[in-house]
């Protein structure tokens, strides 16, 4: 039986008090090196006060990788929402993609249903991928 070469896991959590989006281009500015080094790829959203983040790569690499960042004080009530093996990379051009509040438009946060009344930590597993996804693609 053969496994999956890659794994793949998202997130969502709070973004601690005081963390602005110039923070989280602080975060992406240190991972791309680091995500380089380690061979790790994903994308991440800071929309609303939260962090959405998708990372792949070797499975021994995102959950080290992870640790650490459910380790890291600027991460409130982080929830794992997606953990799970995949035979290709969806951000396997990006290191780490990043998108934020300005940056995504108020149509594609429409597609998803994210409003007050639906937040985005409640997108199922599936819809968080894509809309991170759709966020660092657009």
């Amino acid at each position: 039986m053969s496994t999956a070469p890659y794994k793949r896991l998202a997130y969502v959590s709070r973004a601690a008090a005081g963390i602005t989006a110039r923070d989280a281009y602080d975060i992406i500015r240190v991972s791309v090196n680091r995500n380089c080094r380690l061979q790790l790829t994903g994308g991440l959203v800071f929309i609303d006060q939260h962090f959405v983040q998708v990372l792949e790569g070797h499975p021994d690499s995102v959950d080290a990788r992870y640790a650490v960042i459910a380790a890291d004080p600027r991460h409130e009530a982080i929830q794992l929402r997606q953990s799970a093996n995949c035979d290709a990379l969806l951000f396997a051009q990006d290191w780490m993609a990043f998108s934020s509040d300005a940056q995504i438009q108020p149509a594609l946060r429409a597609q998803f249903g994210i409003n007050a009344a639906n937040p985005l930590h409640l997108l199922p597993p599936e819809a968080l991928v894509a809309f991170v996804l759709a966020c660092c693609k657009a």
